[in-house]
């Protein structure tokens, strides 16, 4: 499912991801993870945020297509590079394609501290 080139920091997220797993997903995380993701007010910081934001949109995955264009590696930094079809609430309520950039640092335990999703919100197609 997921390109062969895919970084290994990254392949236990996306397998919980794509296995609809809400606690998968969220062991993934360091206990004071920080997620920021276009459409947010603020960064969303630890597990308990991190659980209300994946719970509202881990089922929008059963419709999202997602085509992983390129991953890059720096130590403990993943960043990715692909192109999504989806519905995004925190920012349009209907599908839409569009290129994200997502930047994934991990700690020494492996777990993802820090995740910064970009959306290229103004070239974003709605369908």
């Amino acid at each position: 499912m997921f390109p062969p080139n895919t970084p290994s920091l990254l392949l236990p997220y996306l397998q919980a991801y794509f296995a609809h797993d809400l606690e998968e997903v969220l062991a993934c995380f360091a206990e004071d993870a920080t997620l920021w993701s276009a459409g947010l007010e603020a960064p969303l910081k630890g597990r308990e945020a991190l659980r209300a934001f994946y719970r509202q949109t881990l089922p929008l995955q059963e419709k999202m297509k997602l085509h992983c264009i390129r991953s890059m590696v720096l130590g403990q930094e993943v960043v990715s590079l692909s192109e999504l079809t989806m519905v995004l609430p925190s920012l349009w309520s209907e599908p839409r394609h569009f290129t994200t950039i997502t930047v994934y640092l991990f700690n020494e335990a492996g777990r993802i501290q820090d995740l910064r999703m970009f959306v290229d919100v103004e070239g974003a197609i709605p369908l």
